[in-house]
């Protein structure tokens, strides 16, 4: 079963569902389909937007086949072999040609000069009716670094002041690689790990080395909203919010001790975010705990639900941009 069922209500309108998921060095890539593909079919409901970390090169077009949907891949930095790890474990985002969210087909990547290349791709709400809306939202999905702590601080500051500028709105899929300002590790030094604990740690203020928490802080002093953390503490999707990785024995000596851990346990590090604007789409979110899928991959599979009609209202709002 999932841990944070979304918490729908009895009606909540046409939903509109956005997956996130690090498959893993897309290992177990067959089974991953499979398993998405079973739950369109027992939920009755197609993703409109996937979004997948640690895609391997060639891997993109066969998912984007096998699950009947657009395929948007990162731009490549120059001169860097398909073999280099920055590409190797790409990201990759993925539209349904007939959801309710329309990719502008024209848009084109640009590397960026961040460790991994994110996917980034405006795209306009189609209403019940088939009109577009007039301001689009720009979608992400991003690997951070996982080993240098400045690195993560300016993926984090691509996503708040170059990719959606005032007025924008953003919906941010990504591995964080770090965690949410109280629930991170309270201390780092028991963590067996030592070289684990070192890429995940920065230095605060008073010279103490802490658990890193910067993405998370610059993200939501800066106008965006951690869905599951709000799903979970606003829309009773109890759970939504709960550890994304950590599980497998391969993971024993990166564990806290609990001693170290926070009261409300540690956070995602996988996570989504969007502008403030568009919370109140948000229908609800969910993190999927399942043997199953725990054995595909050692990060899970998570959903944001989105009400189509509010969605609408807001794409449609009319708004002045500044270009900046």
């Amino acid at each position: 079963m999932s841990s944070g069922g979304n918490a729908l209500g009895s009606d909540p309108g046409e939903l509109v569902e956005v997956l996130h998921w690090n498959v893993q060095h897309g290992w177990k890539m067959a089974e991953a389909l499979a398993y998405l593909k079973r739950r369109e079919q027992d939920s009755g409901r197609k993703a409109a937007v996937i979004s997948l970390n640690e895609v391997q090169p060639g891997q993109g077009e066969e998912i984007a086949k096998e699950l009947g949907m657009l395929y948007f891949a990162p731009a490549s930095p120059p001169g860097v072999s398909e073999q280099d790890s920055r590409v190797r474990n790409g990201n990759g985002l993925f539209f349904d040609p007939d959801g309710p969210i329309v990719p502008d087909m024209e848009w084109e990547q640009h590397w960026t000069g961040l460790w991994h290349p994110p996917v980034v791709v405006p795209a306009r709400v189609r209403d019940r009716d088939g009109n577009l809306s007039e301001r689009q939202i720009f979608f992400g999905c991003d690997h951070a670094c996982y080993w240098n702590p400045e690195f993560r601080l300016a993926e984090a500051r691509f996503w708040a002041g170059v990719v959606v500028k005032d007025l924008r709105l953003g919906h941010i899929d990504a591995d964080f690689n770090a965690w949410v300002v109280g629930r991170a590790p309270l201390s780092m030094d028991g963590i067996a790990d030592r070289n684990y604990a070192g890429s995940r740690s920065v230095k605060d203020a008073s010279g103490r080395w802490v658990a890193d928490t910067q993405a998370d802080e610059m993200l939501t002093r800066h106008g965006w909203v951690y869905v599951h953390g709000y799903a979970a503490e606003h829309l009773g999707c109890l759970g939504a919010d709960g550890a994304t990785s950590g599980h497998g024995p391969d993971k024993e000596r990166q564990a806290v001790p609990q001693d170290d851990l926070p009261p409300g346990g540690l956070s995602a590090i996988d996570r989504t975010y969007v502008t403030e604007e568009l919370l109140p789409a948000v229908a609800g979110a969910e993190l999927v705990v399942t043997p199953e899928a725990d054995a595909i991959s050692d990060h899970r599979l998570r959903a944001t639900f989105y009400v189509l009609d509010r969605l609408v209202t807001i794409t449609n709002r009319s708004v002045k941009l500044v270009r900046h």
